[in-house]
C-alpha cells in the first residue's frame, strides 16, 4: 500500500512538472533557481537508488522519470545561458 501511494505521489509530482518543463523550453528561460534545481534532482535521484535497493522497481522508474524533468531544466539552464552570451 505504501509503495502504491509513493508511485502515486510521484507521478503527480511528475504531471505538475511537465507544464513547467514545455514552459522553459517555449520562453528559453528557467526561472528556477540552481540551488533548487541541484538539491531537488539529487534527493530524488537518492530516492530511485534506495528504491532500487528495496527492490520497488515502478517507484525507480516513476522517480527515474522525474529526475529525468529536473535534470532536462538544469540542461536547459545550462543551454539557455549559453546563448545569451555575446558572441
Amino acid at each position: 500500500m505504501i509503495d502504491l501511494i509513493m508511485t502515486l505521489t510521484t507521478c503527480a509530482m511528475g504531471y505538475a512538472m511537465i507544464p513547467q518543463v514545455i514552459k522553459s523550453a517555449r520562453d528559453r528561460e528557467v526561472a528556477i533557481a540552481w540551488q533548487t534545481l541541484i538539491v531537488t534532482t539529487a534527493g530524488i535521484s537518492t530516492f530511485a537508488v534506495c528504491f532500487w535497493v528495496m527492490g520497488l522497481r515502478i517507484n525507480v522508474i516513476a522517480n527515474g522519470l522525474l529526475v529525468i524533468l529536473w535534470a532536462s531544466l538544469i540542461v536547459m539552464k545550462i543551454v539557455f545561458k549559453k546563448l545569451d552570451k555575446p558572441a
